[in-house]
């Protein structure tokens, strides 16, 4: 098998990943709610019509998840502020992590960060 088939087979499982996640998953998701709206609710309403009001109606929960996502990411990443202040390359600071010279400050990775994003989520809901 060539370097180009190879490619060609690793961007087809990528292609499939990424429908499967992104598209697939997503469709059956909300088309499981979509049908159990009309279902229960309202069954004179068109498909369109349901569709785009349950999704009117989740878009404000899948925005703040992903901003609760990016907020864990951000304060996940303040043990290493000092280092990459420090160090904007990164060669040292990597070796000495690796080496266990350097140790970050874990107190505040473990609970503040947690913390802070419970707060956001308890606002939030």
């Amino acid at each position: 098998m060539g370097i180009n088939q190879l490619f060609k087979k690793k961007y087809f499982l990528v292609s499939l990943q990424f429908a499967t996640l992104f598209v697939i998953i997503p469709t059956l998701f909300y088309s499981l709610f979509v049908l159990l709206r009309r279902l229960f609710l309202n069954e004179n309403e068109n498909i369109k019509t349901s569709f785009t009001c349950f999704v009117l109606a989740i878009l404000p929960v899948t925005a703040s998840m992903h901003l609760l996502k990016a907020i864990f990411k951000t304060t996940s990443r303040i043990p290493y502020w000092k280092i990459a202040i420090s160090d904007p390359l990164g060669y040292q600071s990597a070796n000495a992590i690796i080496s266990n010279t350097v140790t970050l400050n874990k107190f505040f990775y473990l609970h503040s960060g947690y913390d802070i994003c419970w707060d956001i989520l308890c606002v939030f809901t």
